[in-house]
């Protein structure tokens, strides 16, 4: 490691250890939105989802006095956000595709917090289901958790996860099918089209695609390739409410800059939507970019799913794209958001 990543590295580490001895101060006493899980780390289809969240909330609800509670901060703040909290205080969490047995640590975090707010309304932003079943012993404690709330509201960002939901959590749960929140940003390219750009990912979550693979190596014989991703190290920058909305915009330069990109990612192919940017897009093994996709995106042209066409029609697609380089606009009727709206109308 350089010395300027061991630099970075540390003023990491003294950020994280300042977040998790934070204190919480409200300019008001009512009429509050606590959103737990701000992310700390370099996902930046997490940062995006919090930017996404943050807008919602300040263009719907600009009474409210917005409180957000970073991830590594949530465990050492319950005890003073509980002193401080009221009746007419909403709690949320931060939305994603970590509800499940992928992420198992994310639903201990969450269960900390209803258990903490049992009497106030919470909200979960839009999220994905992955238990392996429904005896999986993640949904059994946290069902048991969701059956002690007074008020708690889900929210599924595609149908296969709303089905599970509503199939295998408690009764008392109110369960709603709203898109991914990031696909209530726009992002307006103003960028010449250069690049042929992949966001493919390397992770649990991968599902390995010979015809991806294929693909890429095809067009890099004529195109240079810039091989980027929606994950970085976690400490090459600091997260901050300033440096929040900046990296994420930075990231969406790269799609805006793109003439296709490839991705596997959700969200690198919900940048794409919202940036207007010809995709190519393969699924994860989870298979919950299938099914955003399928519940949201099929209507947008530009938007191009791999599932059973054959390799060579991918290759003719991903050519015709580069030989007739354009962007699109994007817009998504906003009413489709109405019951997450109604959820904070409290």
């Amino acid at each position: 490691m350089s010395l300027e990543s061991k630099t970075k590295h540390l003023i990491y580490n003294v950020h994280e250890f300042l977040l998790k001895h934070k204190r919480i101060k409200p300019n008001t006493n009512k009429n509050r939105v606590f959103l737990f899980g701000i992310p700390q780390f370099l996902n930046y289809g997490d940062l995006a989802i919090a930017v996404a969240e943050i807008k919602f909330l300040n263009r719907y609800f600009p009474e409210k006095e917005l409180v957000l509670i970073p991830e590594p901060s949530v465990e050492n703040v319950l005890i003073q956000v509980k002193r401080i909290c009221n009746d007419s205080d909403i709690i949320a969490f931060h939305g994603g595709g970590n509800m499940g047995d992928v992420w198992p640590e994310q639903d201990r975090l969450r269960e900390k917090v209803f258990l903490t707010f049992n009497s106030n309304r919470i909200i979960c932003f839009p999220q994905s289901t992955n238990y392996t079943s429904n005896k999986s012993k993640s949904l059994l404690r946290a069902s048991k958790v969701m059956k002690t709330l007074s008020d708690l509201w889900l929210f599924a960002r595609d149908r296969a996860s709303y089905n599970f939901m509503v199939e295998n959590l408690p009764k008392n749960v109110h369960i709603k099918l709203v898109p991914d929140i990031v696909l209530s940003l726009k992002a307006t390219s103003k960028y010449n089209r250069t690049n042929v750009t992949t966001f493919m990912r390397n992770d649990k979550e991968k599902e390995h695609n010979e015809t991806a693979v294929r693909l890429i190596t095809d067009i890099s014989e004529n195109s240079t390739i810039i091989n980027s991703d929606t994950v970085e190290m976690y400490w090459k920058h600091l997260i901050t409410e300033k440096s929040l909305p900046k990296l994420v915009d930075a990231k969406l330069k790269e799609f805006q800059t793109s003439k296709v990109i490839i991705t596997d990612r959700l969200h690198g192919m919900v940048f794409a939507a919202i940036t207007g940017t010809p995709a190519i897009v393969f699924d994860n093994n989870n298979h919950k970019v299938r099914n955003l996709y399928e519940e949201w995106l099929t209507s947008y042209e530009y938007i191009n799913f791999v599932g059973d066409q054959k390799e060579e029609t991918i290759k003719e697609k991903a050519s015709s794209i580069l030989d007739n380089v354009k962007g699109y606009t994007y817009s998504m009727d906003e009413n489709l958001f109405s019951s997450l709206r109604d959820a904070f109308a409290k």
